[in-house]
């Protein structure tokens, strides 16, 4: 039953992908937390048990607008993140604005950081906590002055290696996070939380340079390290938080950063889209990005 409401899914997302292929200014996502050329796409999972009337399903899905002005990027968003897959059940809704800056004229320099900054407003609607969150990272993409040898294993762009068997494109991110907790169920779930964290994310492709294979699957991988440096909330006792995620995927329709695709989905650990709940488990989903 769960392979058949997907592929109805999938096969209803391709045209409306076809028909927003103008409307560049509005993205859609996982989270709109990451730069876009490596985000995760918006991921839908349904399941419905024969032998029971219950069903579960998840879904995570980052809705943005995108204003640009040259080097600066602002995107007030929406987020809806909900899991009742898992035990612990997920539930969380995010309002923000994100804010994307690349430092410089592409054609003037070797190396081009890329500041990333948030605040968002969040409700988990599981625990019923409030909170005011905000966050700053940095990464880098090569320039126009770089030489080949250097640009070749740059992030933030396209690598071909292996005799152009593979295609890959991954960003490092470092930075920091603030949570302050303004309204929680319980005293001890109040307060505030400051954190820096790693992250590593990629996306790896097969055979590039062939026409009957470009662009059909791919390999995803996302890592993230987050340690507590300061905070005043009880009911949290560890300081390290890390997260990891694997995908397998195939583009059901692929134009430039627009796609559609059917993933198989290995996650464990604590999402922050989730709150930073501790999960594990692997899903057949729906996934539509643009």
């Amino acid at each position: 039953m769960k392979t058949k409401i997907i592929i109805v899914f999938c096969i209803l997302s391709i045209p409306f992908l076809a028909l927003t292929q103008d409307k560049s200014k509005i993205s859609i996502r996982k989270s709109l937390q990451s730069i876009s050329e490596t985000a995760e796409a918006a991921s839908i999972i349904y399941t419905k048990a024969k032998d029971s009337a219950n069903s579960s399903w998840a879904a995570n899905i980052g809705i943005g607008y995108d204003i640009r002005d040259k080097e600066v990027t602002i995107t007030p968003y929406v987020e809806y993140h909900k899991n009742t897959l898992v035990t612990k059940k997920q539930d969380s809704r995010e309002l923000g604005v994100a804010f994307r800056w690349d430092m410089g004229t592409e054609s003037l320099r070797k190396v081009i950081p890329i500041l990333l900054a948030s605040g968002k407003y969040n409700e988990d609607q599981e625990k019923d906590n409030k909170s005011l969150r905000t966050s700053l990272a940095f990464t880098l993409k090569p320039g126009g002055k770089l030489v080949d040898k250097w640009k070749k294993k740059s992030p933030n762009q396209d690598i071909d290696f292996l005799w152009n068997l593979f295609n890959l494109n991954y960003s490092p991110y470092l930075g920091l996070e603030s949570e302050n907790r303004i309204s929680a169920d319980k005293p001890e779930a109040k307060g505030h939380i400051y954190r820096w964290y790693f992250r590593i994310n990629s996306i790896l492709g097969l055979l590039p340079k062939s026409t009957l294979m470009r662009g059909h699957f791919e390999f995803a991988v996302d890592y993230q390290y987050r340690r507590d440096f300061a905070k005043s909330v009880q009911e949290i006792s560890t300081r390290k938080h890390e997260y990891f995620t694997a995908s397998i995927n195939f583009n059901l329709y692929k134009e430039g950063d627009k796609k559609a695709q059917l993933g198989f989905d290995y996650i464990k650990g604590e999402d922050p889209t989730q709150n930073f709940l501790s999960q594990s488990y692997h899903a057949l989903s729906l996934k539509a990005k643009f």
